[in-house]
């Protein structure tokens, strides 16, 4: 398969996941929950075995789905109301770009979204769980970066 057709089929399957995701979530497609939130994990899953067998551009897409299937299934389940289930739609796609900045190579540059993104959903997860405001966490944040900054510079 060439690089073209590759990109091709993950494009229509993305297309038809985010179809099929769209059409349960409107009301249109009656399923289950738990199928289609377990499809979502079995296309993840597809998704990492065919990075497994060597292709790289894989990767992203795996770790979306697998990451974005718990946050589907508990809005499914009825759990949107809760303001942390809500933080874990943020928090998913920033890991599966942490996760793919991994592998390194042309997928690097990919950590800086990924860490501002999973920041935010972590922002807004200690701010609900917690009632620590934005800026506090912030600031902290900065606090702790500057010692690490420091910290290493002097290790240097």
């Amino acid at each position: 398969m060439s690089k073209q057709t590759k990109g091709v089929f993950l494009g229509v399957v993305l297309v038809i996941a985010g179809c099929l995701g769209l059409a349960a979530n409107l009301g249109y497609l009656q399923l289950g929950v738990e199928a289609i939130s377990l499809g979502f994990l079995a296309l993840g899953g597809y998704f990492l075995l065919n990075y497994f067998s060597g292709n790289c551009a894989y990767l992203f897409p795996a770790l979306l789905f697998i990451f974005l299937s718990v946050p589907f299934y508990l809005t499914l389940k009825g759990f949107d109301n809760y303001t942390w289930v809500q933080s874990l739609w943020v928090l998913a796609p920033g890991l599966a770009f942490l996760g793919a900045s991994l592998q390194g190579g042309s997928f690097a540059p990919l950590a800086i979204p990924g860490g501002i993104v999973t920041a935010v959903g972590l922002f807004l997860i200690l701010e609900d769980q917690y009632g620590i405001s934005f800026e506090t966490v912030m600031a902290a944040t900065l606090i702790l970066a500057g010692i690490v900054i420091l910290w290493r510079s002097q290790r240097a």
